[in-house]
């Protein structure tokens, strides 16, 4: 059928289809609208709705799919582009920001991922047999 978006499922390497809704659901509100006009243009180009992944890495959009012209490729490398500088929560202009994890976000909600600092001690390894003492900084959690 066409227009339809088949998500490839990587452990039984089978296809199930999907709505756009769900493939939204893969990565933050605040990117939406990327995806709703990628997928758009994608199917004018000729996509064959095969999807492979879709996710954040790095505080990027990552938008895996099966074959495709040089075209479709070129599309999906401005809307992963376009991800860098659009906030993942509320789609408001915002930059890769790393608290341990890079988020792409707006200065409103870098606040709310700040990251928390804790130094954490590993004792008596001696008695585990695991080496020895060891103090681990910069593990970061997120309120």
């Amino acid at each position: 059928m066409k227009n339809e978006i088949r998500l490839l499922n990587p452990f039984t390497q089978e296809f199930k289809i999907v709505t756009i809704d769900e493939v939204k659901a893969f990565v933050g509100v605040g990117w939406s609208s990327i995806i709703d006009s990628l997928i758009k243009d994608l199917f004018t180009l000729g996509w064959n709705g095969e999807l492979h992944q879709v996710k954040e890495k790095f505080g990027g959009l990552r938008f895996y799919i099966g074959p495709g012209s040089h075209d479709i490729f070129e599309r999906i490398d401005v809307a992963e582009t376009y991800s860098y500088i659009t906030c993942e929560v509320c789609g408001n202009l915002g930059v890769p920001r790393d608290s341990g994890w890079i988020k792409t976000l707006c200065d409103e909600h870098a606040i709310k991922y700040k990251p928390y600092e804790l130094t954490l001690f590993i004792t008596k390894t001696s008695e585990l047999n695991i080496g020895p003492k060891k103090e681990i900084t910069n593990f970061y959690i997120r309120k």
